[in-house]
């Protein structure tokens, strides 16, 4: 996985993904449970993961280097290669794209690095 800086801030149309600005379908928001939900796929494909919907299911499932992600809408429980993982707050669908919780999201790509601005609104993984 190509290791890159992505800087996304709630409510913005675009996110900084290295050098590059990357316009989002919908921006990041903070959900009714106070957690930051990201576009999956923006931030994924970011990472050069591949995502992949089944709508019958309603599960998306990431390819990552070696890791298989699926998480599925309303499920606390995402699979990290078939190993059930404890989520801090279900993905949703909003404006017709999955959104995740960053701490979730980043942590089952192997992201360990998260910084949240509180005065800015602005999260940042590498």
């Amino acid at each position: 996985m190509t290791t890159k800086k992505i800087v996304i801030t709630v409510g913005a149309a675009t996110m900084a993904a290295g050098t590059e600005t990357v316009t989002l379908d919908a921006p990041a928001y903070i959900n009714a449970e106070n957690y930051t939900m990201l576009p999956l796929r923006a931030i994924a494909e970011a990472f050069n993961a591949t995502v992949n919907w089944d709508d019958a299911t309603k599960t998306v499932t990431i390819l990552s280097g070696q890791r298989i992600i699926s998480m599925t809408i309303g499920s606390k429980t995402m699979y990290i290669n078939g190993t059930p993982v404890a989520m801090n707050t279900a993905p949703e669908i909003t404006s017709s794209r999955t959104f995740v919780p960053v701490r979730d999201l980043a942590n089952s790509l192997g992201i360990s690095n998260i910084n949240w601005t509180e005065a800015s609104g602005t999260v940042t993984l590498n």
